[in-house]
């Protein structure tokens, strides 16, 4: 940061303007320079000038107390108010710097105070500020926080760096050097912000004992898991396998009865669905048997059949005579009707031509009358034209006058009411002369009529605030009283779950677990090795029955394996016969089908004697008339193949179904083959398994001590024996699993105890932390309900100081004070109306006396117009006048031609009478053309409707001849072909579809019936019917109830694994948190063990000791200069005590009290000098101020001190000392002179060598 100028105006005693531009001569160059004067000129208002406009703030009016200054205004002011700086008299005054911001660009900052009206005991005003930039003039910052914020911003320095780094100020010159240790500390904690570092020690403290909380806590849930040692979950694991191995062997055989169980009733079933299939032979049978009528009538419809095209061609060609018979009927009329059309319209023809000749002389006979009409209607136009001009001007003429008449009298009126408004005007203004000043202060008044509104507006406000304060400090205390006894009894209820947790551990040592867990392993290792061995003893048992059975099966499916292979080979046989008897039929059969098809019979019954064939050509047709011999050998044929076609299918069945038998014996033939194979290796494998288990059985036996004796191998006989093993060590882990039981319990309570208090935990946190945020909360509602009254006092004063101002408006309007605290709006109202009225009547006033002078110039020029306007009104009228006659007289000889008609409209009529003509001419034409066209169509539709109907006659008459010898060859008379004709196709088609759906059931049920009785004949193939069926459903349920028991068991050792799977998981992720807090706890322990305290001194001692280190050494880098001898250093007794080091008496320590004034000056201002480097080393600011007296120092070390100072130009530095020490004045060169001028006024000059600077 850069100073370039300070300016200001009315501050303190420096009441005329002054700038101190410190980048032109002679300032710019020089490295020091004195503010000199007398005391009290008013030297270090210049510093505070330049605190102001940066900060809003001056080091003199920090003070420790609250301290009140008198004001003209009429309120008093804090003495920290930057405002107390205005000076007495004054209505406004300024201070602005100039300064080069942290980013290199020049900026402007100005601070404003001013006075009501800019009067001298006007009431003060808000601060104004701006923050500028130079370079342009825009606008950065405004208001006072806005540019505070923008100024630390763009200095990187707040007021409290600035004044430690730019000015050394009056009575803050030693403070360091002689402040006690702890008023030191807190000195420094100010300088480098080392607050902070108390805090962090604190919270590390804090962090530690958090962390080694969470750690015990931990380790106490993990001692509080229950676990299963290894030879007990060993023990369960095993019994799970064998009762597993069990639940697997008994499966196994309920699903063998279960399938037994389905096949018998499978085997019902198949029963059932025989007897329903043969019901349904019986009766597909009976339909098809009785609809024998229904085939015959079919056969006489195919007989009539060949007859339909002799019937359809004789209908054609009587429906073909009947329409010509009936289009020669109705033509006759019509030829009639069109010949004496014809005739009329020739005759219309002669006279429409006769009548076009007569409108076309016409039409000739006007032409010169008319020529001689548009003559005239010429003239008339232009003589109506120049009429109507004329009318136009004698019209405006008589206008205008009239208006110029009209305009006369109102000037006239208007001149004697502006006269008469004007002597009433000045009447009222001289009876309200009085309101003149009201009228010119309007603005004040209402201004302080808003101000005495708002004041009392936010009197009332403040006054609510206060009770809505007090009121919710009192909500919060009782908050706080119930959220404390909340607390209370929470804590209550953890003590309370901590002292049951200590119960029941107590109550699970006093158990002995230990003892128990031994006996209890070695019995449940015992259980699962001898459930293992019946487990394996039940599968031998089992496996010999199986393998027993898979020999039966074997024998029986070789001797089916035998009849399959028969039966194949005869099924075989009888296919290849049924084939080739087909194949021999085959041609026959679809050469039949090929004379009967739809299509030969359609184009048979197209054939006519003596005609070509529509398929060969021939004139010969041998086959017509042997319809019925046909049908009968095509019948015969499609018999024959239907039959083999049968056989074949039924031959192949039969291959099929023996195949099927074949696959199946050889199936059941293999699968028992693997029965046998497996079951021999199951009961070897369970034998060796056994014998390797002898030795482990006997030391189970001795360590559990169950008495008894082992079987020597497996077998039915060992069923008991082993049984009896099991039911002895199940007593006895009875007897060992009740206080096992019990521990499991204390654990669970204990787990429980435990979750609670884990719950329990942070809700008291939060209650606490809620309970202290009430606390805060109720602090600053109190806090709020003092600031309220202190609010109070002061809106009270200053409504006296407005009321006392504004007093004299109110008078002038004729009201008390009291009225404008019943209604400010209406009194404000009132004075701006009175204001306004006057105002308004001293402008009508104005107004009235301008508008006079314009009237009277009006009215004489008004006058003059009203003359000129006659005289052209009576020379526009004598004008009309002749151009009326002469148009009239136009009009006159134009009437004699055409009737007065206008040409136009008499041309165009006949001319359309005579287009009218034409027009009637041309559609005569072309309606005679039109009847001579219709006459010749209607006689040619005559002569071919004559023709069709003889060609029809002579084609009917052979049809019924055709048709006739038709149906004598064959031997049926013409009416009964016809009526099995008329039957409809679909009748026909739905009663053929009707017969071969009842061939096709017939075919089906057949089939149906074999099938169903194939089924069950494979079903009752070597199976045994005579089971029971109650018997096997009684064994099935048996065997479900003994699985789901063992399934119990099974449950109950699996839920017992998962318990102790979830708590094995549950130990180790404690392990893992307890491993991860354990690292976190040792870095906090590291860290705590370094910085960490429960007050916080230990950290900020140390960081304090750094910080004064560094400032003693940038001090003693300026006391070398300035007083070599002396040297500081940190006291050994104290940590922040600091001691002199005298260099001339051999290094001797001395305390800083024992210094003289002039020594300690120096050594102060080297402190000072530090302090400014220390500070400022985050901005380096290039001017420093001194505002501290150096009388104390003699001429010699005066001179030191003033090289010294010179010296931090070679830093980059500017120093300015404020003082009057004369001998100071005489040896800087270059000085701000601030001089007393009387009536305490100063002013400030910039002088070098003694000379003013310009």
């Amino acid at each position: 940061m850069r100073i370039l100028a300070i300016r200001g105006e009315n501050l303190a005693s420096l009441a005329a303007p002054f700038e101190l531009n410190l980048v032109a001569e002679p300032l710019g160059g020089a490295g020091l320079f004195a503010v000199t004067g007398e005391t009290g000129s008013g030297k270090s208002t210049i510093l505070d000038a330049l605190c102001l406009a940066l900060y809003d703030q001056y080091p003199r009016g920090l003070v420790g107390h609250r301290e009140q200054a008198p004001d003209p205004g009429g309120e008093p002011l804090s003495i920290q108010d930057g405002r107390v700086i205005l000076r007495r008299g004054a209505g406004r005054g300024y201070a602005e710097v100039d300064f080069t911001g942290q980013d290199g660009i020049a900026y402007r900052v100005r601070w404003e105070a001013n006075r009501a009206r800019g009067k001298a005991n006007g009431k003060l005003q808000n601060v104004q500020r701006s923050l500028l930039r130079l370079s342009d003039g825009g606008g950065v910052a405004a208001g006072k926080k806005d540019v505070s914020d923008a100024v630390e911003r763009l200095t990187a320095l707040t007021f409290e760096q600035f004044r430690r780094t730019v000015l050394l100020a009056q009575n803050d010159f030693d403070a360091f050097l002689a402040a006690a240790e702890k008023e030191r500390a807190e000195l420094l904690e100010k300088i480098t912000g080392t607050e902070i570092y108390a805090t962090i020690s604190i919270k590390v403290r804090e962090g530690r004992d958090a962390r080694k909380e969470v750690v015990d806590r931990l380790e106490q849930r993990r001692r509080d898991v229950g676990l299963l040692d290894d030879n007990a979950r060993k023990a369960k694991e095993d019994d799970r396998s064998r009762l597993q191995m069990l639940v697997s062997g008994k499966s196994e055989a309920r699903t063998n009865a279960a399938a037994q169980l389905t096949r018998l009733d499978a085997i019902g079933a198949a029963r059932a669905a025989l007897e329903q299939a043969e019901l349904a032979l019986i009766d597909a049978r009976s339909r098809h048997d009785g609809a024998m009528d229904d085939r015959e009538f079919l056969g006489r419809l195919d007989e009539a059949e060949p007859f339909r095209p002799f019937s359809v061609e004789v209908k054609q060609a009587k429906a073909d005579q009947d329409l010509a018979a009936g289009r020669l009927a109705r033509l006759g009329p019509i030829l009639q009707e069109r010949q004496h059309e014809d005739k009329a319209r020739q005759t219309a023809l002669s006279e429409a031509i006769e009548a076009e000749r007569q409108a076309e002389r016409r039409f000739e006979a006007f032409g010169p009358q008319w020529s001689a009409a548009e003559g005239l209607d010429a003239e008339i136009v232009t003589a109506q034209a120049e009429y109507r001009k004329a009318r136009d001007l004698a019209d405006g003429a008589v206008a205008l006058h009239k208006e110029k008449e009209i305009e006369a009298n109102d000037l006239e009126k208007r001149v004697a009411e502006n006269i008469e408004a004007l002597n009433l005007g000045r009447t009222q203004l001289a009876e309200g002369i009085g309101k003149e000043a009201l009228a010119a202060g309007i603005d004040d008044a209402l201004e302080l009529v808003k101000k005495y509104a708002e004041i009392r507006a936010s009197l009332a406000a403040s006054d609510k605030l206060a009770d809505e304060a007090k009121e919710k400090s009192g909500t919060l205390r009782d908050a706080i009283e119930h959220l404390t006894e909340e607390l209370d009894t929470k804590k209550s209820r953890r003590n309370l779950l901590v002292g049951e947790i200590t119960d029941r551990r107590n109550a699970l040592a006093g158990i002995g677990e230990a003892a128990l867990q031994t006996r209890g392993r070695a019995l449940t290792s015992f259980a699962a090795q001898i459930r293992r061995v019946l487990d394996l003893n039940e599968q031998a048992v089992a496996r010999t029955v199986r393998k027993n059975q898979a020999i039966g099966e074997i024998t029986r499916a070789d001797a089916d394996i035998v009849k399959a292979k028969q039966r194949i080979s005869d099924g075989g046989g009888a296919e290849a016969r049924h084939t080739a008897a087909r194949a021999a039929i085959a041609g026959l059969a679809e050469l039949a089908d090929e004379t009967v098809s739809a299509e030969a019979i359609h184009l048979r019954s197209l054939l006519i004697d003596g005609e070509d064939c529509p398929v060969c050509g021939a004139k010969d047709h041998p086959h017509v008339g042997k319809g019925d011999a046909l049908a009968k050998m095509v019948e015969t044929i499609r018999a024959r193949r239907r039959d083999e076609d049968s056989a074949i299918q039924a031959a192949q069945r039969e291959v099929a179904a023996g195949e099927g038998d074949l696959a199946r014996a050889e199936a059941r033939r293999a699968e028992a083959v693997k029965v046998e194979d497996a079951a021999g290796l199951d009961i070897q494998r369970a034998s060796n398994v056994y014998a390797e288990m002898a030795q482990q059985l006997s030391d189970g036996q001795t360590a559990s001590g169950i008495a008894g004796v082992l079987p020597l191998a497996l077998g039915a006989d060992a069923v008991d024996v082993f049984s009896g093993f099991d039911a002895a060590i199940t007593e006895a882990i009875a007897a060992v699993t009740g206080p096992f039981d019990e521990a499991r319990r204390l654990r669970g309570e204990i787990d429980g105890y435990q979750r609670e208090i884990d719950g329990l935990d942070p809700l008291l946190e939060t209650m606490r932390t809620n309970i202290q945020k009430l606390v805060d909360e109720r602090h600053a509602a109190d806090l709020q309900t003092e600031q309220a009254s202190t609010r109070n006092w002061e809106q009270s004063t200053r409504l006296e100081s407005i009321g006392r101002e504004i007093l004299p408006y109110l008078q002038t309007a004729g009201l008390a004070l009291s009225a404008l605290e019943e209604a400010p709006s209406v009194v404000a109202k009132e004075l701006r109306d009175i204001a306004d009225a006057y105002r308004r009547l001293r402008t009508r006033l104005d107004a009235l006396e301008e508008e006079g002078r314009r009237l009277g110039l009006a009215l004489a020029t008004a006058a003059s117009a009203l003359d000129a306007a006659k005289q052209a009104s009576e020379i526009a009228a004598m004008d009309l006048a002749k151009r009326r006659e002469a148009g009239q007289a136009l009009r006159k000889r134009r009437d004699d031609l055409l009737g007065g008609e206008a040409t136009g409209v008499h041309r165009s009529r006949i001319s359309d009478d005579w287009e009218a003509t034409r027009t009637a001419l041309a559609r005569a034409r072309e309606a005679q053309t039109k009847s001579a066209q219709a006459l010749a169509e209607t006689k040619a539709r005559v002569e071919e409707a004559t023709t069709a109907g003889k060609a029809a006659k002579d084609r009917l008459e052979k049809a019924l001849a055709d048709y006739s010898a038709v149906c004598t060859g064959a031997g049926i008379e013409a009416g009964k072909a016809e009526t099995l004709l008329a039957i409809p196709a679909e009748r026909r088609t739905e009663l053929r579809n009707s017969l071969a759906k009842l061939d096709r059931d017939m075919e089906g049920a057949t089939l149906l019936r074999t099938q169903r009785a194939d089924d069950l004949a494979l079903l009752r193939e070597d199976f045994d019917e005579s089971l029971d069926r109650e018997v096997l459903a009684a064994t099935i349920k048996g065997l479900t109830a003994e699985i789901d028991e063992i399934n119990q068991i099974l449950g109950g050792i699996s839920h017992a694994l998962h318990l102790d799977d979830e708590a094995r998981l549950k130990v180790g992720a404690l392990s893992e948190e307890i491993e991860t807090a354990m690292r976190e706890l040792a870095v906090w322990q590291a860290v705590d063990a370094a910085i960490g305290s429960a007050t916080g001194d230990r950290f900020r001692r140390f960081v304090q000791g750094i910080t004064l280190d560094h400032l003693l050494a940038l001090a003693n880098d300026h006391l070398s200069s300035l007083s070599p001898r002396y040297r500081l250093s940190r006291g050994t007794a104290f940590d922040l005590a600091i001691n002199i080091i005298d260099q001339d008496m051999g290094d001797e320590i001395r305390t800083t009290r024992s210094l003289s004034g002039g020594e300690r000056f120096l050594v102060s201002l080297a402190l000072a000098l530090a302090l400014s480097g220390l500070e400022g080393r985050g901005s380096f600011v290039d001017t420093l101020f001194i505002d501290e007296g150096f009388g104390s120092l003699d001429a010699e070390t005066l001179d030191v001190a003033v090289d010294a100072l010179e010296t931090l130009q070679g830093y980059g530095r500017r120093v300015g000392v404020v003082t009057h020490v004369a001998a100071m004045v005489e040896r800087i060169s270059v000085q701000v002179k601030v001089e007393k001028r009387g009536s305490g006024r100063s002013v400030v000059e910039v002088r070098s060598g003694g000379v003013a600077a310009a």
